[in-house]
């Protein structure tokens, strides 16, 4: 759930479920919010944070700020958290996103991103070790509604 205010402030928040290795099952909630601005170029940037919460594992809770840059194709943000996954380590996430239009509502999308960390924390080498992610999907737009099938390594 999401609010985009026309002056360029924009909040929201999701629930997930997640899988932590301490725990079988767990609920993850997510709140972020922000400020976007277009420049007359076309191009547009943003600043942010959000703060992450699990309802069983709080010692894990953590907050990341954000900032990011936009074009109507793609776009790309880096994140800090000073205590990633609650464990006392510096992290930083970085992220490009892109989407190819097929047809009028349908595109191909694509996301790589880089997960580093800052902290000789052994415990956190489990959760931010240096590491890559991938992500390929379609998404179909159907009148106000669009759905992604997206596929992650």
């Amino acid at each position: 759930m999401g609010y985009d205010n026309p002056s360029g402030w924009y909040a929201g928040g999701f629930a997930s479920k997640v899988s932590l290795r301490e725990l079988d099952s767990n609920a993850q909630l997510t709140a972020y919010g922000g400020y976007s601005r277009r420049l007359e170029s076309g191009l547009g940037w943003e600043l942010g944070a959000t703060r992450t919460e699990f309802l069983q594992a709080a010692d894990y809770r953590y907050t990341e700020v954000f900032a990011g840059l936009s074009s109507d194709n793609f776009n790309g943000r880096i994140y800090f958290s000073p205590n990633y996954f609650g464990q006392s380590a510096r992290s930083i996430y970085a992220e490009l996103n892109g989407a190819y239009p097929i047809r009028e509502r349908l595109r191909l999308l694509g996301h790589i991103g880089y997960l580093g960390s800052f902290s000789d924390n052994e415990k956190l080498a489990s959760y931010a070790a240096t590491r890559f992610d991938t992500r390929i999907g379609v998404s179909a737009g159907i009148a106000n509604w669009e759905f992604n099938r997206s596929e992650e390594r």
